[in-house]
């Protein structure tokens, strides 16, 4: 199961950050 929800969210957070890095 899931043990900390905190770390997918700041995986999923850190996943946009550089996608939007690449879009610059």
């Amino acid at each position: 199961g899931i043990k900390n929800i905190t770390e997918i969210i700041r995986f999923l957070i850190t996943k946009e950050h550089r996608e939007i890095k690449k879009s610059e």
